[in-house]
């Protein structure tokens, strides 16, 4: 062989192994002999042994997947160090919360640039009120792996601070008791705290209390003095979950149990230190509200006369459930969100063709007086409304290119007043981005509602696509402005939302074309959005990455399962994909509640029709796109073996070379981290990922 065949011989070997070295085979767990037989069909799942935390092999299993994750990610880690400074550079100076009055004082938060946590302040609404020191949760929080805050409420005298903390990731809240005074705070040793509310002789308080599957199911009230608790209601049914909250006169505590399609409320005078819940409603199947007294009066947010909600009315001393009145209807088309009541005005939240806004309306004879409409689509709500006889009321308003912002609206001139406006990054300019709603038909001719943002000036199609979607429990993805998005952006790539059913854009009926044995409609919307995109000629498979997480994170992995080479990218957070074995589970903490949602496997139409679409059980030896799988530890919502044992099955079905990652946040749980640079380092890592893949022109 001559000498310079020789050396070209070399040199490509030693490319060859040192592509391999950057890209090691991936793991495959051990499979062992799993099965279950249910309505006549036998399940086979030979890496059920995951979901076992205390099994042997499991740590060797996860230190390998850990070291198969690191060195998939070299390749993008540039750039994740590059984004990571793109978020930090845009981390305001010093970033203060908007100032919300209640009970005499103004509270707001403040966190400078270098911390991971808010400092919490009050002052008075007094002329030179000095600023008062509540909590700084960065004290608090210092030396623990993860710590979050959850209830913070103040005393009717303003002396006391009840408040609760997670040092786990786990979403178990203990509760505390800080007196304002002193600064002392006392650990009242109770775990398991979802809810709080104070009453009049701030001594005494309603709490709510989960069980260890995390179904808030008993209500108690507390003597914050001594600790003594006495049980008030236990509820029964697993697919129920109890809450506390005040609405309308400060003198009623309401006591709520819902479940997806029903609830029921009592109420009890809030200076009433020893009497029980009285019901306003018995339990009705269907039947969904909420309740508020103001000034004599019950109001009630309810689908009793329409699936997307009206208001009703009756006066309190004769209100029984025959004696309802509605009183604002939802017009066609429209979806009430919430309300609020005031002296003379009630204030409606209404959702329309899946944008919010507003309506005035007289309370004493329900004229319509006033619609605040938004010139661009726009989350809008109502926001710290404490005063009924006020003349003016205060709402926000955030979009896909706009921060948050505050305004106050006068009743009398129907004008707004900034209040308070959310900082702009450093060198963020809104018209150098253009944000686009628009509609594509489903497989059905159902049109679907479609988000598109970009940069104004595109480098010429087909271009990187960024598609998200979630469509469940009929929640709306309303617009919300991102400071990492930029970097998205930025770098000529589509950022898009796919609006699909099963969530509530549209209304219920929106959220009912997508769940129970209509979930199919949701995978199917959005692969019709990835084909019309591609049609469109907007982008191309090869440039596609879609992202879901949870709820969404089933999305995903059913649309990777329908359409694996029409994609070239999938980020899966958190991913329910393991949708038969988990609903089998009545010990999981959310399986009985979720009946609804997905159906219940005891149903054999339902069964089969969960199977049908389950991502875990319809792998199949496929050609899959680039996947980023991440799942947390301590995550009792969706198990992190959902995401490892989706893992494995994917890889061992894998007719191609793509990388399959499976990333575990041992310190984090459902919601990630609770540290603000974790959070960017996290996000910065996955988006990296998937702009190295969807980019065109980068050595793969």
């Amino acid at each position: 062989m001559k000498r310079w065949h020789l050396a070209l011989a070399l040199v490509l070997i030693c490319s060859f192994l040192g592509a391999a070295a950057r890209k090691p085979a991936a793991p495959i767990a051990a499979r062992r002999q799993h099965s279950q037989t249910v309505h006549g069909v036998t399940l086979e799942d030979p890496w059920a042994w995951l979901a076992d935390r205390e099994a042997p092999q499991l740590a060797k299993v996860l230190k390998t997947e850990d070291k198969y994750a690191t060195a998939c990610l070299k390749d993008s880690k540039k750039l994740a160090q590059e984004l990571f400074g793109e978020y930090k550079a845009r981390i305001p100076s010093l970033e203060e919360s908007p100032h919300a009055l209640s009970n005499g004082y103004y509270y707001y938060n403040r966190q400078n640039m270098r911390q991971e946590h808010s400092v919490y302040y009050r002052r008075q609404n007094v002329a030179d009120a000095p600023e008062e020191l509540l909590m700084d949760v960065n004290k608090l929080a210092q030396g623990k792996r993860y710590f979050d805050l959850d209830i913070f409420s103040i005393s009717p005298d303003n002396q006391l601070l009840a408040y609760s903390t997670d040092e786990s990731g786990a979403e178990v809240y203990r509760l505390w008791i800080k007196d304002l005074k002193t600064g002392k705070a006392r650990d009242l040793k109770l775990d398991y705290i979802s809810d709080f509310v104070w009453q009049a002789d701030s001594r005494h308080a309603f709490i709510i209390l989960d069980n260890e599957i995390m179904r808030s199911n008993r209500c108690y009230r507390l003597d914050t003095a001594s600790g003594e608790l006495q049980l008030l209601y236990t509820e029964e049914d697993p697919a129920f979950n109890l809450g506390l909250y005040k609405w309308g006169d400060r003198e009623r505590i309401f006591l709520s149990a819902g479940s997806k399609n029903d609830s029921e409320v009592w109420q009890i005078a809030w200076d009433d230190l020893s009497g029980s819940f009285l019901p306003i409603a018995g339990r009705q199947p269907n039947l969904k509200y909420s309740a508020a007294i103001h000034n004599g009066d019950m109001y009630f947010y309810t689908n009793r006369w329409n699936p997307d909600y009206s208001i009703g009315w009756c006066p309190l001393d004769a209100c029984d459930y025959e004696g309802w009145q509605e009183l604002i209807p939802s017009p066609q088309s429209y979806s009430l969100q919430d309300f609020t009541l005031f002296t003379d005005h009630i204030v409606v939240n209404y959702m329309y063709a899946g944008h919010n806004q507003l309506a005035i309306y007289d309370r004493h004879d329900a004229r319509l007086l006033h619609e605040i409409i938004p010139a661009e689509p726009s989350d809008l709500g109502l926001w710290n409304n404490p005063h009924p006889s006020a003349s003016g009321f205060n709402y926000y308003q955030e979009s896909w290119l706009h921060p948050y912002q505050i305004f106050t609206h006068s009743f009398a001139t129907h004008t707004d007043s900034l209040y308070y406006s959310a900082v702009l990054p450093p060198g963020y300019d809104p018209e150098n981005y253009v944000s686009t709603s628009i509609t594509y038909p489903a497989t059905d001719g159902t049109l679907i509602p479609l988000t598109l943002i970009h940069k104004k000036e595109l480098p010429p199609t087909p271009n990187p696509l960024w598609l998200n979607g979630y469509g469940a429990y009929g929640d709306v993805e309303s617009p919300w402005f991102s400071r990492s998005r930029q970097s998205i952006l930025d770098r000529g790539v589509i950022w898009a939302m796919a609006h699909v059913r099963g969530g509530g854009e549209m209304g219920q009926a929106w959220h009912d074309g997508g769940r129970m044995l209509n979930k199919k409609n949701s995978f199917t919307d959005f692969t019709a959005a990835v084909e019309y995109l591609i049609a469109q000629g907007i982008t191309a498979p090869d440039r596609i990455l879609i992202e879901g997480g949870s709820a969404g994170g089933l999305l995903m992995g059913a649309v990777t399962n329908l359409i694996p080479t029409r994609i070239k990218a999938v980020i899966a957070d958190v991913p329910f994909v393991d949708v038969i074995n988990t609903m089998l589970d009545e010990e999981l903490p959310l399986t009985v509640g979720e009946y609804k949602e997905w159906g219940n496997p005891a149903n054999p139409d339902e069964f089969h029709y969960m199977l049908s679409y389950s991502p875990y059980d319809n792998v199949r030896p496929s050609v899959y796109p680039q996947m980023l799988i991440s799942s947390g530890w301590m995550d009792y919502r969706v198990g992190y073996w959902e995401g490892l044992k989706w893992a494995q099955k994917l890889r061992a079905n894998n007719l191609g070379n793509s990388q399959i990652i499976y990333l575990l946040q041992k310190d984090e749980g459902h919601t990630g981290s609770a540290q603000r640079l974790q959070v960017f380092r996290n996000l910065a890592q996955s988006v990296a990922w998937g702009l190295y893949w969807i980019i065109p022109g980068r050595d793969k």
